[in-house]
């Protein structure tokens, strides 16, 4: 299984190699090109659990603000 940890530290190995080899960093096309897109997704789904769960909320409500001038109020 990967882990958060080895995932990053295999994406920046290949960063460095790659700024060694070309003397600039990565474009999302070399990512592509290099086949680590998949990893970038895997790190960015790992490092942010939240955008895994899909949660639906209430609308919003309007908030009460106690110091704002409500019209009307005698």
């Amino acid at each position: 299984m990967d882990d958060l940890a080895s995932v990053k530290a295999e994406i920046k190995r290949w960063e460095r190699a790659f700024r060694a080899e070309h003397a600039r960093d990565p474009s999302k096309d070399d990512m592509k090109a290099a086949g680590m897109a998949d990893r970038y997704k895997l790190y960015r789904q790992l490092s942010n659990p939240a955008q895994k769960v899909e949660t639906r909320h209430a609308p919003a409500q309007p908030s009460r603000n106690p110091f704002s001038p409500v019209k009307g109020r005698p």
